[in-house]
């Protein structure tokens, strides 16, 4: 399985997230079965694997640019929400602000996720300042 990552996009644009797609899978209704169906549970289990490529994909990509800023930006900034292709087309890592706040600190940015989880505490690095061609901005 491989992913690539494709660019940039709003939080609340029309791509479809990881975490959408995993949630899809579960029959919340059951007191038996935590999937839909066979097929909801293999589904499942692929998107977990291609959501732990994806972060590794994500942490090496904002260390090599030096993409820093906060789980405010991720989700209110126009390029704060990565997206990827996939074996299930592109799919956007939304995150919720500390969880963005741990992407920093596995990034090497931060000693805990506090730090850029609600305010960045040391000057911000949007994509569009460092991404130049590469950068790309995803609509749905």
């Amino acid at each position: 399985m491989s992913v690539k990552f494709l660019g940039w996009t709003y939080f609340g644009d029309g791509f479809s997230s990881i975490g959408e797609q995993l949630q899809d899978c579960i029959d919340f209704r059951s007191l038996y079965s935590k999937f839909k169906d066979a097929a909801s549970a293999e589904k499942h289990r692929k998107l977990e694997a291609i959501a732990e490529e994806c972060y590794d994909v994500l942490i090496e990509r904002v260390k090599e640019k030096e993409i820093k800023f906060d789980g405010e930006y991720h989700q209110n900034g126009e390029y704060g929400c990565p997206v990827f292709e996939t074996e299930f087309g592109p799919l956007k890592y939304d995150f919720t602000f500390r969880g963005w706040g741990q992407v920093m600190v596995d990034a090497g940015f931060a000693k805990n996720y506090a730090d850029w989880a609600w305010k960045d505490y040391k000057k911000r690095t949007i994509p569009d300042e460092v991404e130049g061609d590469e950068f790309l901005l995803y609509k749905g």
